[in-house]
């Protein structure tokens, strides 16, 4: 099963398979380093070919003040490439509140290229020659920066002069920034971004959700082992567990395939199993080729062939498993949290599955682990074809410089989405109707935002300049159901400690082992979920497994294993 391609194809391919996908305060005070007052004091030229001007308060280079508002002298227009978050119903950045605010105070004008579909399709074409960007916020990963240096800005000698914001931000949070962000060419390219520690992003992806109503209309308890899990399901299909008179029309098991955290696999856990491979005292350890997985297997497709799962899982859209789970048709399902998709009243039927353990692996269980550190470390790159790099640098540690716009860019208005605590945390808001609309008032926002449009319409998400941690949430009151946030905390809390205790290091891949990488492992990942696939549904016999075993060998799963395990030793 050789795979040769022609260079020009591997490219090609390359160039799209490392995209990611992909996964969310009013006026600001003078800070230091960046000071709200325009200075407007006469200033001397140095020479006559000198580019720089000094005064009192501030130095100009090139157009540039070093420090201080407004960060142009004279009006530049900057073209920034944004990934705009699913449910974003702004019609632009250039309306959400830390834009506006961006024009007013800097004297930068912003063109935005906001990415919504085909966003690594447009991106693929920007790298490839394309309509370059002055900078994009999103969309580029740490691979696509590694085998494409020549297109981005080295900010490493720039920093100090133009981003001393950051770099204090940076330090005084202890941050080891440089040893995260330098790539192994020496050089950075990149900026954080999102929460440095996040504990909703904790465990990876979806957590399973079972309707607790449904189980206590079943007679039954609320199931620790994949057995009692087996006979919950069964009772789900065979009984009118959600009293509509109707006993065939319950689907057990939801799952999707296509739903970025709907999938089934993340069922592995009660074997022990977090993803295509393990992380256990130092070693990178194969899963995909064990006896375990292929147990995993077969109680998979015993729950397919009795229709105790949605048999159209491996291929119905997002949006279809969404709308079962709307219509209180599915018993368990894995998603954000069951918030994510039903009011409040609705999702506070459903209960974290928590721990399953299946029999003889009853000390094996682990979940996926997310990450402990949460930061994207390629929020903000800058065009190395860029006329404003200085601009450009300056603008983004404007951003990161203060906590008001920090907050203003990474969860809006204060007050409308999130608020302090008396302990000082920033915590979710939950204003009411009129309470959202004086907020949007008061903010003087733009005429198009109301009070029932979607948090991700007012804020970046996952982008926004570094902060420390994500909002914390208020337990519910007295009467009140769980909020979204707040329930998946608490699911988390039922696994955290079932979760590896190490965890791959984010540092960067040389370019030529990158290549050499998606070179020999191309089509490995497909070919897992196809048989995983197959499995499930027509389930797995000695020769179907011995056939696997043989083309994961095929397909350099071995190189794979050895490739991570150099990855987290760090041996290149």
């Amino acid at each position: 099963m050789k795979k040769q391609k022609s260079m020009f194809r591997f490219i090609v391919f390359l160039v799209i398979t490392c995209m990611i996908s992909g996964l969310f305060a009013g006026c600001v005070g003078k800070q230091e380093g960046d000071g709200s007052q325009v200075d407007k004091k006469d200033t001397e030229k140095v020479s006559e070919t000198d580019t720089t001007e000094v005064s009192a308060e501030r130095e100009l280079v090139n157009n540039v003040y070093t420090t201080g508002l407004p960060i142009v002298k004279d009006p530049v227009t900057v073209r920034i490439a944004i990934v705009r978050q699913p449910g974003d119903q702004s019609s632009s950045t250039a309306v959400k509140p830390f834009a506006v605010k961006s024009e007013k105070d800097t004297n930068i004008k912003f063109d935005w290229i906001d990415l919504a579909t085909d966003v690594n399709t447009q991106i693929s074409v920007m790298l490839a020659g394309g309509d370059m960007p002055d900078a994009f916020i999103g969309g580029i990963n740490q691979n696509l920066i590694t085998l494409n240096y020549e297109l981005f800005t080295e900010l490493e000698e720039l920093l100090p002069k133009y981003g001393p914001n950051t770099i204090k931000f940076y330090e005084e949070n202890d941050i080891p920034w440089k040893e995260l962000l330098t790539f192994p060419n020496g050089h950075i390219y990149s900026l954080m971004g999102g929460f440095y520690t996040n504990y909703q992003n904790l465990v990876a992806g979806g957590i399973g959700y079972i309707n607790e109503v449904w189980i206590k209309n079943a007679e039954l308890e609320h199931p620790k082992t994949t057995d009692e899990l087996y006979n919950v399901l069964k009772a789900f299909k065979e009984k009118d567990v959600d009293l509509d008179g109707d006993p065939n029309n319950e689907i057990p098991f939801e799952f999707c395939e296509k739903d970025w955290a709907g999938h089934i696999r993340t069922l592995q856990s009660s074997w022990g199993i977090t993803g295509n491979f393990n992380i256990d005292n130092g070693k990178i350890v194969p899963t995909m080729n064990t006896q375990a997985y292929r147990d995993y297997l077969e109680y998979c497709h015993k729950l397919y062939k009795e229709g105790l799962i949605n048999q159209e899982g491996f291929s119905q859209t997002s949006d279809q498993f969404i709308a079962n789970i709307k219509a209180m048709k599915a018993g368990l399902f894995f998603a954000w949290a069951s918030q994510t998709y039903l009011e409040l009243e609705l999702a506070a039927q459903y209960a974290p599955l928590g721990v399953i353990k299946a029999p003889g692996y009853e000390d094996k269980f682990l979940y996926p682990l997310g990450s402990r550190m949460t930061a994207n470390l390629t929020a903000f790159v800058i065009s190395a074809s860029s006329k404003y790099k200085e601009v450009l640098l300056r603008w983004w540690d404007y951003l990161q410089g203060s906590e008001e716009l920090r907050m203003l860019t990474a969860r809006g208005i204060e007050g409308y989405i999130w608020e302090y605590g008396e302990d000082g945390k920033t915590y979710l808001a939950n204003p009411t109707p009129e309470e959202k609309t004086r907020l949007i008032k008061e903010a003087g926002l733009a005429p198009e935002y109301n009070n029932t449009m979607t948090n991700a319409s007012f804020y970046i998400d996952n982008f926004h300049p570094l902060i420390i941690n994500n909002l914390s949430y208020h337990p519910p009151k007295e009467g009140e159901y769980p909020s979204q946030g707040y329930a998946r905390q608490c699911a988390i809390d039922l696994l955290v400690d079932y979760l590896p205790k190490e965890e791959m290091p984010k540092t960067p891949v040389p370019a030529d082992k990158l290549e050499e990488y998606n070179f020999k492992c191309q089509g490995l990942e497909d070919y897992i979920n196809s048989f995983r696939a197959k499995s499930i549904m027509e389930g797995v016999t000695d020769e179907s497994w011995n056939e696997y075993l043989k083309n994961l060998k095929e397909y350099n799963y071995d190189f794979y294993i050895e490739f991570n395990q150099k990855r987290f030793d760090g041996s290149f």
